[in-house]
């Protein structure tokens, strides 16, 4: 009897030649649409800088890092301190809390105790201070507790509150633009409260916070104490790192949102402001140490220049535009640096960036602004899913393309420079930072103004800086941030910010002309800025360098050792100096910081300078924009530099008193 066909037997041919076509129709359509899979980049932690061991002021740090912080108010800015010694002194000295010893006192002219140092300092550290202080040191202490009231003459007993503004400066004596600017400085932070108090010098206020005193000035035997009821090392590191958005998160969150850097701007004000807050507070305080002993620095520049200039290109596409910059700043005597997108450049276009002369640093796409790098994956010619490259892997994919250029170098393969697409940043304290470390970059150019109607100093600074993590431990990345860009430059703003620096401000300039530019926004004033950039700075004593260049040139300045003896009986400041200098491409003899001195000491001028036991003319001595200090240049190695000032004048002589003040 014959078996009765069922349904499904009838149909089973017509079924799999159903699913056949379903498979290939949904094949077609994973080639013609397929999966993304978003990258993930891997993150690093703050590291602990080695201690240096020589210098005339030291920096105490915690013994360990901190707890990670939920919010800013729990951030320890300790290291917001080793910023502020790193680019304006250069070379000090640093140690741990529980090394604090006589014998590490011995030669010091100043040490400084953050908070939270402060918090943990035992009796016997404590008392090592005064010490210290009774012989002649300086001490500055920041919002100390109990136990510190016999060496800072102040009672801080109260609850922290929200430091607001500086109300007054009039015991800080200083006058012109530091005058004028100082009191808008935006304070992020804490202030610890306390009765008020007379101004110096009938009193010991030095500046006022929210009409309270702010910083304060205790003698103690042949020494000063110093201190801080506002919190100085997060104010530095808020008006550089950027003050925290409402939404900011202190941790990583995977799918949070990116926000341009220029919502971080600390203050409103600015996110147009040719004043750079964070420097102005920064020589506001180091320089009033230098009223009890003169206090020599490395300079902040090579030999005697007042500033520095840098061009760079964000290239995200056009890429073409880009090196016809490069290659214009190449005819014009200098050389920009070219952040390329990792997809964008192949082994014939990295041969004409080498013509060019343009350094190449890496531009990470997030796929925000322009599309994703990804590659395919899948089997032989079916390849249904797009994998997103991460940080690294945008790095070697440029790396590798270099190395497989003609006349590639070693050097060419270690790519340490980077840019964020867009200076998108993850809207969390540190991620982004810490994923840019991770990858091996050691510097960053993303901060600065990116909207058209921003300019200038969105962070306090045109100095690098370290960013400090959610344990308040520094990123060994540097932040390099940018003055200008695309459409908010033009002549006008780059010729006041080069001015104001030669006269007073004394800052790296960092211009950064998207290789997009006159596409996306075009604007004569883009190209009248890029054409005039060199020649400005010339003229206005700016070193035409590049951001590798003045980041080998910081990196030997901080190797460099400088130390010095006061002898008040002959008015004689001994400077000891051991130069490392950079090579450079854009210096000839290398690029060597400058020794820099105050030009007046108790109202009297130098009277005459030795190097190694030579008498030098005074005419070869440049005299900051300030009127300030005077600087003098050395060649690599060690040296001793002797400064001579003026005796005072005996009492009656009618020369007293007419000494000229510096113009702090």
């Amino acid at each position: 009897m014959a078996r009765k066909k069922t349904v499904l037997s009838a149909l089973k041919w017509d079924l799999v030649l159903l699913g056949i076509i379903v498979l290939g129709a949904g094949l077609v359509m994973a080639l013609e649409h397929p999966h993304f899979e978003p990258a993930t980049s891997e993150m690093t932690t703050g590291s602990r800088p080695p201690d240096r061991i020589e210098g005339d002021v030291l920096l105490l740090l915690p013994d360990s890092p901190a707890a990670a912080a939920h919010d800013f108010s729990e951030l320890d800015c300790s290291y917001g301190w080793y910023n502020s010694l790193w680019q304006q002194f250069g070379s000090f000295a640093t140690a741990l809390n529980r090394n604090l010893s006589p014998e590490m006192l011995a030669g010091r002219s100043v040490v400084i105790v953050p908070k939270r140092v402060a918090e943990a300092m035992p009796a016997t550290g404590i008392s090592a201070l005064a010490g210290f202080a009774r012989t002649g040191g300086q001490v500055i202490v920041e919002q100390p507790g109990s136990g510190w009231e016999h060496l800072t003459g102040l009672s801080t007993q109260g609850k922290l509150r929200q430091a607001r503004a500086i109300t007054a400066i009039d015991g800080l004596q200083v006058h012109g633009a530091m005058r004028r600017h100082l009191p808008n400085t935006p304070l992020i932070g804490s202030l610890l409260p306390t009765p008020a108090l007379a101004n110096f010098p009938g009193g010991p206020t030095l500046l006022e916070v929210d009409a309270q005193p702010g910083l304060t000035v205790n003698p103690l035997g042949r020494g000063q104490v110093y201190t801080f009821l506002f919190n100085f090392g997060c104010t530095i590191t808020g008006l550089q790192q950027g003050k925290p958005t409402e939404a900011m998160r202190f941790g990583h969150e995977p799918g949070q949102q990116r926000l341009p850097v220029d919502a971080r701007a600390a203050d409103e004000r600015m996110l147009t402001s040719h004043v750079p807050y964070s420097d102005l507070l920064e020589r506001a305080v180091f320089n009033r140490l230098s009223k009890m002993r003169p206090l020599p620095r490395l300079w902040m520049f090579p030999g005697q220049k007042a500033g520095s200039l840098m061009l760079s290109h964000p290239t995200p596409s056009h890429l073409r535009a880009a090196i016809g910059y490069a290659d214009f700043a190449r005819q014009d005597h200098g050389s920009s640096t070219v952040f390329v997108a990792s997809d964008l450049v192949t082994p014939t276009e990295t041969n004409l960036l080498k013509q060019a002369g343009a350094e190449v640093g890496l531009l990470w796409t997030v796929g925000e602004q322009r599309a994703p790098i990804t590659e395919a994956v899948g089997v032989g010619a079916i390849r249904p899913i797009l994998r997103e490259l991460s940080l690294a892997e945008q790095r070697l994919q440029l790396a590798n393309t270099l190395v497989g250029a003609a006349n590639s170098a070693p050097g060419d393969a270690d790519i340490t420079m980077g840019r964020v697409e867009g200076s998108l940043f993850d809207n969390d304290w540190a991620t982004t930072f810490r994923q840019l470390r991770r990858a091996g970059m050691k510097l960053d150019a993303s901060f600065g103004p990116t909207d058209p109607e921003h300019y200038g100093y969105l962070f306090g600074s045109g100095f690098p800086f370290y960013p400090i993590d959610g344990r308040g431990l520094p990123v060994p990345l540097l932040e390099f941030p940018f003055l200008l860009e695309g459409a908010n430059a033009n002549t006008e703003r780059l010729d006041r910010i080069l001015a104001n620096s030669e006269a007073y401000f004394h800052q790296p300039v960092h211009v950064s002309l998207p290789a997009d530019a006159m596409r996306t926004a075009p604007a004569a004033g883009i190209l009248l800025t890029f054409k005039d950039a060199f020649k400005m700075a010339e003229a206005r004593n700016h070193w035409v360098t590049t951001l590798a260049e003045f980041y080998d040139f910081l990196s030997a300045r901080r190797q460099s050792v400088l130390t010095s003896q006061w002898a008040p009986e002959h008015r004689r400041l001994t400077i000891s100096v051991h130069m490392i200098g950079a090579r450079v491409a854009s210096m000839e003899g290398g690029a060597n910081a400058g020794v820099a001195f105050p030009r007046v000491y108790d109202g009297q001028e130098v009277e005459r300078v030795e190097i190694d036991n030579a008498e030098i003319s005074l005419r070869r001595l440049a005299t900051t924009g300030d009127g300030y200090e005077r600087i003098v240049e050395v060649t690599p190695g060690h040296h001793t530099i002797s400064v001579f000032y003026k005796m005072p004048p005996a009492a009656g002589d009618p020369a007293a008193g007419e000494a000229e003040a510096p113009a702090n």
